[in-house]
Formats: C-alpha cells, structure tokens, sequence
C-alpha cells in the first residue's frame, strides 16, 4: 500500500509515469504467438496510448482517441515500442497454459448443469435495501 500511499493523501504527488499494457492474448493453438504479438493490443502512458502499434493519440488533448498523431510523435512511438517489446518478451515465457488440451466442455456450464440436476438453483431476487 505505501506505494500509492502518497497519491491517497495529496492527489497532487509526484507519481511517476508509467505504461500499462493491454493485449487480447488469443491465437490460434499451437501456432507462434509472436504473430500476433501486434493484434488487439495497446500501450498507454499518462499522455500517450500506442494502439496495435501503429495508431498514436495523445490522451491529454484528444481522450475520446478521435485524432491519430503517430505522424508527429515519432519519439512517443519509439518508446512506447521499446516499451511493449519488453513486456512482451518478459509476458511470452509466462504463458504456461499454451500447450494444455482444451476441456472437452465449458467447466462452468457442466457445473451448472449437476447442480440444476442435483438440487435445483434457488430463485434469486434483488435484496432490499
């Protein structure tokens, strides 16, 4: 907690930026994740958000993301890049489920399932309050 601690008590401290990283993480099984590695992702600083590595916009001027500025940022894209190219090579090794065979049935749904065979499921109604 002390880490945000100062941001909980003066909403005007020093925070240093940082990217957050956002990927979609499908493909189909077995084949190589890195071509994929640019779909459906994103890279957002404070100012910044680098969407599938190619759209730029500047979050403080535009937040509804309507104008592409990638053109006349080129050093915001080059770091947003290094930046998600080292998540990314950090992330890959970490995907340990790759090579698991699916389940034969949603596990969800086949709980479901037994428990509606087994004891019904209760009606449900909003509490009041």
């Amino acid at each position: 907690m002390r880490g945000i601690q100062p941001l909980l008590e003066n909403a005007n401290a020093h925070w240093a930026d940082r990217e957050l990283f956002v990927h979609v993480g499908r493909w189909k099984k077995g084949s190589d994740p890195n071509l994929s590695k640019h779909k459906s992702c994103a890279v957002r600083s404070q100012r910044w958000r680098l969407v599938n590595n190619q759209l730029l916009y500047d979050i403080n001027a535009d937040p509804y993301e309507k104008t592409d500025v990638a053109a006349d940022h080129p050093d915001a894209i080059s770091r947003l890049r290094k930046a998600y190219d080292a998540w990314w090579t950090e992330t890959i090794p970490l995907m340990v489920n790759e090579d698991v065979p699916y389940a034969p049935a949603q596990p969800q749904a086949v709980r479901y399932e037994k428990q509606l065979k087994e004891r019904g499921i209760p009606r449900w109604s909003p509490p009041k309050l």
